[in-house]
């Protein structure tokens, strides 16, 4: 007589059996499959037997837990370092000036179309500085100026007219 256990299986409404403990873990059974061996009283759900209850366990964490005592250390926030942050290793050469304040005021005071065409120069130095385009940077900082120029020079120009369209 041979000691091998034999086991069944409900599955979909039919019955499975007998077979050996190996071909049941094969079928994978769930945990409220109905289950039966010699030795149970009456079909058991699966994971109330002992010997399949390690195949209905929660796998094991890849990576296992720290100590408690580990489990006290904080780690320090990370510091943002500022925009024009300069490492030892890779040099930036200086933002070029803007000119910001200077285009809104002549868009105010002088020409509001050309000044419009400097201020959005103007905000193309910074964020080309920023994003690491050093020669686009210094190329819209000379277009700024360059527009900021024409819209004082408009602005020379149209105040003579404009005292005398008043006087009349």
């Amino acid at each position: 007589m041979d000691n091998v256990q034999y086991w069944a299986i409900a599955t979909t409404g039919e019955r499975l059996g007998p077979m050996t403990l190996e071909r049941l873990v094969s079928l994978r059974p769930r945990p409220e499959t109905p289950i039966w061996r010699q030795g149970l009283a009456d079909w058991t759900a699966a994971g109330e037997v002992e010997e399949l209850r390690e195949f209905f366990a929660p796998p094991a964490p890849l990576c296992p837990a720290p100590p408690a005592a580990a489990s006290s250390y904080t780690a320090p926030a990370p510091q943002r370092m500022p925009y024009n942050y300069q490492s030892a290793d890779n040099q930036q050469p200086p933002m070029p000036p803007t000119y910001l304040a200077w285009s809104i005021v002549a868009m105010l005071v002088c020409c509001v179309v050309t000044g419009i065409v400097a201020l959005i120069y103007s905000t193309k130095v910074s964020s080309r500085y920023y994003a690491g385009d050093y020669e686009g940077a210094r190329k819209a900082s000379e277009n700024t100026a360059i527009w900021l120029a024409v819209t004082i020079v408009c602005g020379l120009i149209a105040i003579p007219f404009q005292v005398v369209l008043s006087m009349l």
